[in-house]
């Protein structure tokens, strides 16, 4: 907010190990590229690190793909399309990048998942879960 419109380069030299519990921020320390010297001690910063190596490629999923299963994180995928048929698949959920998220495991490059509708297929699958309601 301090320098609008004036990105800075740098390279983190220093992460705490832990994220504060009441404020969920996570203390950095920066090397920036500043031949202005605009930045000044103690400025709060917006940042957008690159995580990874460079080249390197992240499996994403639109938001919408991914799902809640009491404790887990799953993405539907098709065992068969013709048939409507669909396996639940726990993913390791990653960063929030915008309308995507990062999967961390259980997806590979490539794999075919399902977007729209992956909350009709949650549902359906907690129904069938569920086993119906019972006759008296």
């Amino acid at each position: 907010a301090a320098l609008p419109g004036r990105p800075l380069q740098g390279k983190v030299l220093w992460t705490s190990p832990e994220v504060d519990p009441t404020s969920h921020a996570l203390d950095v320390v920066l090397s920036v590229q500043d031949p202005e010297q605009l930045a000044r001690p103690g400025m709060t910063v917006t940042a957008d690190l690159a995580l990874g190596n460079e080249g390197e490629r992240v499996i994403t999923v639109p938001l919408a793909a991914l799902q809640r299963v009491e404790d887990d994180w799953v993405v539907f995928s098709p065992v068969s399309e013709a048939a409507g048929v669909y396996e639940i698949v726990k993913v390791g959920r990653g960063r929030d990048l915008g309308d995507t998220i990062e999967i961390l495991s259980g997806l590979v490059d490539g794999q075919t998942i399902v977007a729209d509708g992956a909350f009709v297929l949650k549902a359906e699958a907690a129904k069938a879960a569920g086993g119906g309601e019972e006759e008296e």
